[in-house]
């Protein structure tokens, strides 16, 4: 269902900012 997607979305959102945080730019 949607709540489904945006929790899952939320979740991609998190670790992609986790990720970003750790690799060095």
């Amino acid at each position: 269902g949607t709540s489904e997607t945006s929790k899952e979305a939320s979740e991609l959102d998190e670790r992609n900012a986790l990720a970003l945080a750790i690799v060095p730019s």
